[in-house]
């Protein structure tokens, strides 16, 4: 098996690959793996083995600032406007560029991205102004993260992306601060928390991964959120159930 940075490298046949699949692949062979890694809906179907539980065209990726500091920000950006996207306009000059899109035959694709949160300070002072923004659990995400090595239409790419546990951080801290779409990030956590199985083959869940867990499991204790985000209830305590024993194993 091979590695990158350190990480094993998961080989995967795939067929047919569905928008914006495609791009994302574009995408991952301009700017390698090495700096940044899938995150969002795309995550979601991934680990849930391209099965699709909602309609998603974005792209959402978290840069590994903390390794390549303003060089992975750069290789990114970089590789867009290569690809022909171009930056979305900021309404103010405080807040940083974080999102890029391109109109092609395929539709309109749109790429954001973030870093993690808790980013050293070192790291931060050699970003240049403004401070991107962070994903909250990012850094608990960037701590579990694996390669794939998928073949498709067009050849061979590798995408870095969150094991489950980290993508259900990902998505507790959505559900937190995203206000505008709870209902959505309340739907990935129900998909993700279903493919576990009962064992953590990642770092120790302790501290603010730990926390985020228990955080989403009384989230989903609430049936009036369950019932906006139109939730099965029986899903919904499988759910839960899968996320305690996670907790106590």
């Amino acid at each position: 098996m091979n590695s990158d940075f350190g990480r094993p490298v998961v080989p995967v046949d795939g067929g047919h690959w569905p928008f914006p699949w495609p791009a994302d692949f574009e995408l991952e062979n301009t700017v390698g793996s090495q700096h940044w890694s899938l995150i969002g809906g795309l995550m979601v179907q991934y680990v849930n083995d391209m099965e699709p539980t909602r309609a998603t065209t974005d792209i959402d990726t978290l840069v590994h600032v903390e390794i390549e500091n303003q060089g992975s920000l750069n290789a990114l950006t970089s590789g867009l406007r290569k690809l022909g996207y171009t930056a979305v306009p900021r309404l103010d000059s405080r807040q940083p560029v974080h999102r890029f899109r391109r109109k092609d035959g395929a539709g309109e694709t749109q790429v954001d991205f973030l870093v993690a949160d808790h980013v050293a300070p070192r790291v931060l002072d050699r970003l240049r102004p403004p401070t991107p923004v962070e994903a909250p659990g990012g850094t608990n995400a960037l701590s579990r993260t694996q390669v794939f090595e998928v073949t498709h239409e067009t050849g061979m790419s590798r995408i870095s992306t969150p094991d489950i546990v980290g993508a259900l951080v990902l998505k507790s801290e959505a559900y937190r601060v995203d206000s505008r779409d709870r209902e959505r990030h309340l739907m990935d956590a129900v998909t993700l928390a279903l493919l576990l199985d009962g064992e953590n083959s990642g770092p120790p869940l302790h501290g603010t991964a730990s926390r985020r867990m228990r955080r989403l499991i009384r989230r989903l204790d609430d049936p009036r959120a369950c019932d906006r985000a139109g939730l099965d209830r029986d899903d919904v305590s499988d759910a839960i159930i899968a996320l305690e024993d996670l907790l106590d194993g």
